[in-house]
């Protein structure tokens, strides 16, 4: 196991770059009652091409995680928030043959072990590591990880939802070469419209439609 080494220092969600919004419409709640986003992240159910989708937090810190993954594959996407999006944001995206996966990629490193249920391990940035801990979204809300591609490079954004009624946690970044990770924020009030999610991001002045994530890259 990876040996800890972070600071105390948590940050409340609302003053670290996270948006909070409750789906404030009938159309939205039919939206996520319909199970488009867990029909289009986790495919037919017990069908060849399903895959889990699990959202959680790094401990004790603003860094939220979607992890993605079926028997062979698994993605793991940890973001900051805007104290850490520039450095503790990164994409893992792994094969996986059994239910503990370890990889390092530069000053990244990530432990963790599946379950039908959740997925908990250790993200470890430079000399500083931390527990995380990811439940598996939960069908008729909006929770997951949703993906696109702009200017800046490959957008993703978690969501979190913890039942279909609770507001909505929000957390996104882009991802590309020659900058460092840059925050990218939901269009309010966040909702589910023809199977996107929109955000707001730098150089799109009409935001980018980002679409639930797959397995696969886009």
């Amino acid at each position: 196991m990876i040996e800890k080494a972070w600071g105390a220092g948590l940050l409340a969600l609302a003053l670290c770059g996270c948006n909070e919004a409750e789906p404030d419409s009938e159309a939205d709640h039919a939206d996520a009652d319909a199970g488009v986003r867990a029909d289009a992240q986790s495919a037919a159910d017990g069908g060849s091409d399903s895959f889990n989708v699990y959202v959680g937090e790094v401990e004790d810190s603003d860094v939220r995680v979607a992890i993605l993954s079926d028997d062979s594959h698994a993605r793991l996407f940890f973001c900051g928030s805007a104290s850490s999006v520039g450095d503790k944001t990164h994409w893992f995206n792994l094969a996986r043959d059994s239910d503990t996966i370890e990889s390092e990629e530069a000053q990244f490193r990530v432990e963790a072990q599946f379950t039908a249920a959740a997925v908990s391990g250790e993200y470890k940035v430079g000399d500083e590591t931390r527990s995380f801990s990811a439940s598996k979204a939960l069908r008729g809300t909006l929770s997951g990880l949703y993906e696109g591609k702009g200017d800046c490079g490959r957008l993703g954004l978690i969501l979190i939802q913890r039942t279909p009624d609770a507001d909505i946690e929000a957390q996104g970044a882009c991802v590309g070469p020659g900058h460092a990770p840059e925050q990218v924020n939901p269009i309010l009030p966040i909702s589910l419209q023809n199977g996107s999610v929109r955000v707001e991001a730098k150089g799109q002045e009409d935001g980018i439609a980002l679409q639930p994530a797959g397995v696969a890259p886009l």
